[in-house]
């Protein structure tokens, strides 16, 4: 599991596949459609803002439980995937700040994204709301991209 330290680091040093619903929203709207929970992050990363951590509530428990028990369910089936990996790439990464993902499972062989969501929603409600999250993998070279649900 990805440590509170690392989430930190991660998000005060660059911009993850969480934020990339927020960066399709400025490129389909401007900069003025942003939240202001949007904007606090941008300011963090770029140093104008402390930390925050905007998760942490029951959902996203009840989502490590769901990682944990897929993961225990595909282990069982011989499956080996990486958990919480941490994917970043060079090749596109402005002077200011990274661009990376906390891949939930990580297949290093096959360059395979799992990403997990746990919701009440039918899956189509889901894909269509993490689309942009699902994409981010492809940014970091990521072969293929799957999501449990």
């Amino acid at each position: 599991m990805v440590t509170q330290e690392e989430i930190k680091r991660s998000h005060t040093q660059g911009f993850g596949g969480s934020d990339a619903k927020m960066f399709a929203k400025i490129g389909r709207y401007g900069v003025d459609a942003l939240s202001t929970t949007e904007v606090k992050r941008v300011l963090m990363v770029l140093g104008k803002m402390e930390y925050q951590s905007f998760g942490g509530n029951v959902y996203t428990e009840a989502g490590h439980m769901f990682e944990d028990w897929l993961a225990e369910k595909e282990t069982d089936q011989g499956v080996v995937f990486d958990r919480e990996t941490m994917m970043q790439t060079d090749a596109i990464t402005p002077r200011h700040f990274k661009v990376f993902a906390h891949a939930d499972f990580y297949k290093t062989t096959k360059q395979e994204v799992v990403e997990c969501k746990y919701s009440q929603d039918d899956t189509d409600k889901v894909f269509a709301y993490y689309y942009e999250q699902l994409q981010w993998y492809y940014i970091l070279g990521a072969q293929e991209v799957h999501l449990a649900h």
